[in-house]
């Protein structure tokens, strides 16, 4: 087994090293942040993540937060809670929220046995910050606790995510949604259980007694224009912790859309000051260290766990690629044939590789239960991997194409460890032009599929996005104020109206009429979309298009435009549509639908190999050591 030493050591780690910790009986994904060796501090951090869109948008810059701490010499480690993201289990689970707690817990006395810190603090964040001091007062051995947005009871919390969904989708809730028979909650394209939500709500942190509490410190952040959880403050008050309140108003980058995230670094270096200033001259009772037998979790690099009835393996690997490492988690069948084919999932936008709703994840685990290797990766600046993003309208082709390289270079790895030799790259809205990228160049591709893929990213659309954003002065936030979660985000439909006006102020509205700028706007994109689907046509490997019904792809098939022509001239070429509006696809019945048809497309796409060649067997599967 992989020992903690080798895991942190086999490349400097201060941007992070990708672990799992063996929890029982699920295993959680994790990230390490080790500072250098001359620098350790004596005090470790654990960072808990708060739950749905906000996790997904704050996940960089909690990797830079992490990358801070680490840089200020205190270990950290990052983590995905139980049943989410690219941690095992499902969110029906039953007592979700429990195994949420002993996570924290189980995590806490891993990262005090591997960094031998003397003191440990607990950050969280919205849902982390009422799990982590629910942990503490539950004995987890914690000494301090950052809690950034973080509200004195679960309903408020609840019903805070609700809200925000309600504005995500429009308002209006999804019916198909509404009549679910399996306890599930959608909120914003994110499962939670029932039986979860109503125990999250019962939480009051209030009525929650944590021991020790003279000896401990306590950090509450602020979200901007709302302060503080009033009542959380009191309660801290009139106990006998020591409390520090910070009245932040950099929430709104922590939280941004990530195609517009900005780390809050005004926080960050602030967190990362208490933290050091409590490191000394600190009692350090030995009860709260009792636990430290050795039993704790064990580190590894790859897991076997059961899905689907199915015994699966996943398996963390790093892709050296220009001036850092790639990350990505091979899924690859054990209790099933494996097939001869090797998909691979790319970040949806710029989300990290698990996709909007763990759609990437229950895609490999599902065509892993099949016969499939599936792998997910991390582009570069995107999730774990390293290297900068650009922002929404600094990024033109050029970043496109080094993205394409690096899929190419994750299909060179995954080749050289005997993971497969034909590929099929997959992915949502950005990842899916990615894929197509890879696919008109790379010979090893036999097939591709793009989910409400933006096929065409011509470098002038760039150009006018720049402009936006520099005509609107809005380069720092997109954002408005709304009633949801105290911060809201400005579309880009929203952004090109108030353009518009803008331009037809100075030119008149004669000679930029509406349709004049929409032309302006959409002849690069589309010129460069047909183009695209013709070289994928004329290439004749299998691609299949799942587009949402208001994608501008089935409004031009519906139409007969451009590419709908194109698309005719090549029976290769397949769209199916779904049902929904929702680009990300927040209805959880779209996530399920287009789950079901990406998985029958890749099983067909395995048979037809198998039937090419009838001699072949399937092959065995292959042990790593």
């Amino acid at each position: 087994m992989t020992t903690t030493d080798e895991l942190s050591g086999r490349r400097p780690s201060v941007s992070g090293r990708a672990l799992w910790l063996r929890l029982d009986p699920e295993p959680i994904y994790g990230v390490l942040h080790s500072p250098p060796a001359e620098s350790v501090s004596k005090v470790a951090a654990v960072m808990l993540p708060t739950f749905g869109w906000e996790n997904e948008c704050s996940y960089r810059a909690r990797r830079d937060w992490a990358t801070a701490l680490a840089l200020a010499g205190v270990p950290t480690l990052r983590f995905d809670l139980p049943g989410t993201e690219d941690s095992v289990g499902s969110a029906l689970q039953p007592g979700r929220l429990a195994s949420w707690v002993g996570a924290a817990t189980d995590a806490a006395n891993w990262l005090r046995e591997a960094s031998d810190c003397e003191r440990l603090v607990f950050i969280g964040v919205g849902l982390g910050g009422i799990i982590a001091y629910q942990a503490a007062a539950e004995g987890a051995p914690v000494d301090d606790l950052i809690l950034w947005a973080v509200r004195s009871s679960g309903r408020a919390y609840i019903r805070e995510q609700q809200s925000f969904a309600a504005i995500a989708t429009g308002g209006t809730p999804d019916g198909r949604d509404s009549a679910r028979e399996d306890g599930l909650l959608a909120l914003a394209g994110h499962r939670m259980s029932a039986e979860t939500a109503q125990a999250l709500a019962d939480v009051d942190l209030t009525a929650l007694e944590i021991p020790w509490i003279s000896q401990r410190r306590v950090l509450l952040i602020g979200r901007d224009g709302s302060g503080v959880d009033r009542r959380l403050r009191e309660h801290l008050e009139h106990s006998e912790v020591e409390l520090t309140v910070l009245d932040a108003d950099d929430y709104r980058l922590f939280v941004m859309v990530p195609d517009m995230m900005q780390s809050p670094a005004v926080t960050i270096e602030r967190s990362v000051r208490w933290i050091l200033e409590g490191a000394d001259d600190r009692p350090d009772p030995a009860s709260w260290h009792a636990h430290s037998d050795g039993a704790g979790p064990q580190a590894a690099d790859e897991i076997e766990f059961e899905y689907g009835g199915v015994l699966i393996r996943e398996r963390l690997i790093e892709i050296p690629f220009a001036d850092g490492f790639l990350s990505a988690i091979v899924t690859e069948p054990l209790g099933v044939p494996r097939l001869p084919l090797c998909s691979v999932s790319v970040n949806s936008a710029w989300l990290r590789r698990t996709g909007p709703g763990r759609l990437m994840v229950e895609a490999a685990r599902r065509a892993a239960a099949a016969g499939l290797v599936a792998a997910r990766i991390d582009l570069p600046g995107m999730g774990d991997s390293d290297g900068d993003t650009p922002k929404v309208y600094e990024r033109y082709q050029e970043h496109n194409l080094a993205a394409a390289e690096a899929l190419r270079a994750c299909f060179d790895s995954l080749q050289a460890l005997g993971f497969g030799e034909r590929f099929v790259p997959l992915g949502l809205c950005l990842g899916g032009y990615i894929a197509a990228l890879s696919a008109t160049s790379d010979p090893r591709v036999v097939g591709m599929v793009g989910l409400n893929a933006q096929l065409g990213w011509g470098d002038r659309q760039r150009q006018w996005q720049r402009r936006w954003a520099e005509e609107l002065h809005i380069e720092e936030g997109l954002r408005r104020l709304d009633v949801a979660a105290g911060e809201g985000r400005w579309s880009m439909g929203r952004i090109q109206a108030r353009l518009r006006r803008r331009l037809q102020d100075k030119l008149g509205p004669t000679l930029m009429t509406n349709e004049t700028f929409k032309r302006i706007y959409w002849f690069s994109y589309t010129r460069s979309v047909s183009r695209l689907l013709q070289t994928l046509g004329a290439k004749g490997i299998p691609v299949l298009l799942i587009s949402a019904s208001n994608e501008g792809l089935m409004l031009d098939l519906r139409r007969g435009g451009p590419r709908a022509k194109v698309i005719s001239r090549w029976p290769n070429i397949r769209v199916q549509e779904l049902l929904t509006e929702s680009h990300l696809l927040y209805p959880l019945w779209s996530q399920d639908e287009a789950l079901s048809v990406l998985s029958t497309h890749l099983l067909e796409l395995a048979a037809a190999r198998v039937a090419a060649a009838p001699s072949a067997r399937p092959r065995p599967e292959v042990q790593h050591h």
